[in-house]
């Protein structure tokens, strides 16, 4: 197993640990800390971002930029920094903000696979907030909690799946 092996496997662990532990600080800063929902995509595109940052394999500092850049334009709406008026237009300019960063900060070859995520961060945000009109939770901070978990699951689940197999004697 080489140097490079070994460090994609520990690059996931970090990145499963940072969603986990972004997990626990989003649910206290919601639950009992009461923090405002409208920081969530924010909140949770910040934690993506870390979580990107910490591994080779940045799929999620795609989807953080993402997330990020509409969650300042939510911000700004929900404290009248922008008119109500026009909070179509702030959101389709923080998403586009959060992918012009993306394609600015990819590597050549990786550049598709980044704005591949990021685009479906694009599609599935507005998504969910599409939906939370008629699946309730979705407007609730716990559901997005479990989603944080779940990715901490699956960066941890690709780290064991990525790090080398112990030999057999033969």
């Amino acid at each position: 197993m080489s140097i490079g092996e070994r460090g994609q496997g520990l690059s996931s662990v970090a990145s499963g640990v940072v969603f986990l532990v972004g997990a626990g600080v989003y649910a206290l800063a919601e639950g009992p800390g009461g923090a405002d929902f409208n920081l969530t995509p924010l909140f949770v595109g910040t934690i993506a971002i870390v979580a990107g940052l910490s591994s080779r394999r940045r799929r999620a500092l795609a989807t953080g930029l993402v997330l990020a850049g509409w969650g300042a334009a939510v911000l700004a709406v929900a404290h009248g920094v922008v008119p109500a008026d026009r909070t179509t237009p702030a959101y389709m300019l923080g998403i586009a903000v959060g992918l012009l960063v993306t394609a600015g900060v990819s590597r050549r070859d990786d550049r598709c696979e980044l704005m591949t995520s990021a685009a479906i961060a694009a599609f599935l945000g507005p998504l969910g907030v599409y939906l939370s009109y008629d699946a309730a939770a979705l407007g609730r901070w716990p559901a997005w909690a479990i989603a944080l978990v779940g990715l901490a699951v699956w960066e941890l689940f690709w780290s064991l799946r990525s790090s080398p197999r112990a030999s057999l004697p033969r």
